[in-house]
């Protein structure tokens, strides 16, 4: 009787430490389907609208990691709401979670998501998105070969951002060396590493330590 009520004790122990640390965030975790009005929302895996009362058009691209939302509405009994695209926080879709990177006003708006790669305390997307620059072109003499004329045109091109967001505090930045030394202030031991192997790191090496820290670190989604 007695090693019986110590096992129960046990388990009432557990299953209260389960219910106050939630589960593991990490690559295997399902998001709750739905609209995350706010990172709030995301954070407590509590969509504000489940996608069963979602209407409008959502095309995922699977390859880039991306969905694209517009003409969206919230269906209640007997009529329909416009959601707010500018509002959105975010989305979720087949557990992996979607974070909004743009938004294009006009007579049709829509919004641009691009999903995480990586889940935990730090989580990372990335994505690419037209910039344009200015390049200096030349006219040249076809006599003499010589430039007579040169001027700045502006030309477009893809360029790669990459962000990390904090997943317990909501901030996003730029996924380089100097963030993410400043992001795991909390693992002396990989900061040195990090800092040893100079300031020029390549990118490998550098993605590879975000796993490692997401590894040593985790963080709970309360259930």
């Amino acid at each position: 009787m007695i090693k019986y009520t110590f096992t129960l004790i046990g388990c009432l122990w557990l299953s209260c430490t389960w219910a106050q640390e939630g589960k593991v965030l990490n690559q295997s975790f399902d998001f709750q389907e739905g609209v995350y009005m706010s990172f709030e929302d995301f954070q407590l895996n509590r969509p504000t609208y489940t996608l069963d009362i979602v209407a409008g058009e959502l095309v995922t691209n699977e390859e880039e990691w991306t969905i694209k939302a517009q003409n969206m509405r919230i269906k209640r009994e007997d009529s329909e709401t416009p959601l707010d695209l500018a509002g959105v926080w975010g989305i979720c879709f087949n557990g992996l979670p979607y974070v909004k990177r743009s938004l294009t006003e006009g007579p049709v708006a829509f919004a641009i998501f691009t999903g995480m790669k990586l889940r935990g305390k730090i989580c990372y997307y990335d994505f690419e998105e037209e910039e344009t620059k200015m390049i200096t072109v030349s006219a040249y003499n076809p006599l003499n070969g010589r430039p007579f004329r040169t001027g700045q045109v502006p030309t477009k091109e893809l360029v790669k951002r990459e962000k990390m967001l904090h997943f317990e505090s909501g901030e996003i930045v730029d996924f380089n060396r100097e963030n993410l030394l400043k992001w795991i202030v909390d693992d002396p031991q990989l900061i040195s590493s990090i800092e040893d192997l100079g300031d020029e790191l390549p990118w490998e090496t550098l993605y590879k330590c975000l796993r490692i820290y997401l590894d040593r670190h985790k963080v709970y989604v309360k259930m």
